[in-house]
């Protein structure tokens, strides 16, 4: 009898459709970085699987992205103990497919298209994180179904900003049911925080956005929303902006000093809201009828908020803006790129072997005749250690040139063999990638024949 109810035991407290894999590929952490910059701390390496328990998901992991959160974290104090007794996997934005579900789960099932961010924090566990790596575990009341308007890539670049977006416009009053000549200002538009909030401002009843960019990004933020985007080289938002004329600042950048400039252009009745991280505070001197709101940190718990934002995406109106991915072994180059700080959108990683769905890859125009094979991959930048230094010395990133399989974009003939991000090698016909790669590329099928658009696969 009690073999017999041990055995039960077992069974309800074995995750259902556990991964029979041991080991995966992941970007940890080893200790803290110097200063904010320095990655030299970051690898990607094997480490165990882990194990949903109870009331968790375990999540297949198709693809993550970057936040400047991200890289903060890597040089702050915070992550020395969390490193204490072994390396701790990264990443907060994960979208996969759900693996395994724990004892107790019931809202979610094996084969679910899921996102999450992986931000929870208590006492025993102050920074989750765990989303780069090919396995995940979360707990089911954080997760939410992802929208089928989004891509894996797409889908993975959302779930922390917007979730911070969607947030702070509820706290400042959205929905904006019923009132019209709504003005918002959004103080960075063009950053991961700033395109969501564009279009959930435009989605909770703004009637006028105004934001602030370069001017390469003035018609993408207008696509998306924005209704007056002035060029920061030449102005400013408060410059432009009449007195009493401002319902709502959020102030997504956080800059020291931006409440004070704002005070003018808002009404009474009006909010200021904004996001702590770079010196940002509310101001000493504030309007009369003006609220102010410190937003704190994202609360990513409740799979409620990334439903209430899937509803959003389901309807057109959250679309996501990736214009780089890397490969998750060539982690040191996505975290490159962001921290450069001119990163438009949300930088992704790929790590699925295979895309959820056939994309048709885009076709470049091709100056050499000779050169027939060039269907090259949209999105993937990511450097070659073995040809241009971009991401930094080749002891820093590691000598694996560019992969197709190891992207999670398996086509033929494709890769970056360093230069211009939007002028990568190409290849010749009759040529495998191998051939021009001989120290490790996965060997592909040489392409024949004319040019033709390729599929991902």
């Amino acid at each position: 009898m009690i073999m017999m109810l041990l055995a039960v035991s077992v069974a309800l407290l074995t995750p259902c459709g556990a991964s029979t894999t041991k080991t995966m590929r992941a970007a940890v952490a080893t200790g803290a970085g110097k200063k904010e910059g320095d990655f030299s701390k970051i690898k990607v390496t094997t480490v165990p699987v882990p194990q949903p328990g109870r009331g968790q998901v375990l999540i297949r992991v198709a693809a993550s992205s970057i936040n400047p959160v991200d890289w903060k974290i890597m040089a702050s104090f915070a992550l020395k103990p969390l490193t204490l007794f072994g390396p701790k996997v990264m990443g907060f934005d994960v979208a996969g497919t759900i693996e395994a579900v724990g004892a107790g789960c019931s809202r979610l099932k094996t084969g679910d298209e899921v996102w999450a961010d992986l931000g929870k924090s208590s006492i025993l566990h102050p920074i989750q994180l765990g989303a780069w790596a090919e396995y995940a575990v979360a707990d089911e009341s954080q997760v939410g179904l992802k929208s089928s308007k989004h891509n894996f890539t797409e889908a993975a670049s959302l779930p922390l900003v917007a979730l911070t977006d969607y947030q702070a416009f509820k706290k400042a009053g959205a929905p904006w049911t019923g009132r019209s000549n709504l003005t918002v200002v959004i103080t960075s538009g063009s950053g991961g925080t700033g395109l969501p909030a564009i279009q959930l401002a435009k989605h909770f009843g703004a009637t006028r956005i105004v934001t602030a960019a370069s001017p390469r990004n003035i018609e993408l933020l207008k696509s998306l929303g924005a209704t007056d985007v002035f060029d920061y080289h030449k102005t400013t938002i408060w410059k432009e902006l009449e007195a009493d004329s401002v319902d709502f600042v959020y102030d997504n950048y956080g800059a020291v000093g931006t409440a004070d400039l704002a005070m003018p252009s808002l009404r009474s009745g009006g909010v200021f809201e904004f996001l702590p991280g770079k010196g940002g505070a509310i101001s000493k001197k504030p309007k009369q009828g003006v609220t102010q709101i410190n937003y704190g940190l994202c609360d990513s718990s409740k799979h409620e908020d990334l439903d209430a934002l899937k509803a959003i995406a389901d309807v057109g109106h959250l679309k996501a803006v990736v214009k780089q991915s890397f490969a998750l072994e060539d982690i040191l180059g996505a975290l490159n790129a962001s921290f450069s700080g001119h990163a438009v959108g949300k930088i992704g990683i790929a790590v699925a072997q295979k895309s959820a769905g056939a994309v048709a890859v885009e076709e470049v125009a091709v100056e050499d005749p000779v050169r027939p094979c060039h269907a090259i991959l949209r999105g993937y930048y990511g450097p070659l250690c073995s040809e241009e230094n971009r991401a930094g010395s080749c002891e820093s990133i590691g000598y694996t040139p560019f992969s197709c399989t190891a992207s999670g974009w398996p086509v033929c003939c494709i890769g970056h063999s360093g230069g211009d991000s939007n002028n990568p090698h190409w290849y010749k016909a009759g040529q495998k990638c191998s051939d021009m790669h001989p120290d490790g590329a996965a060997p592909f099928a040489p392409c024949e024949g004319e040019p033709t658009t390729a599929l991902i696969v």
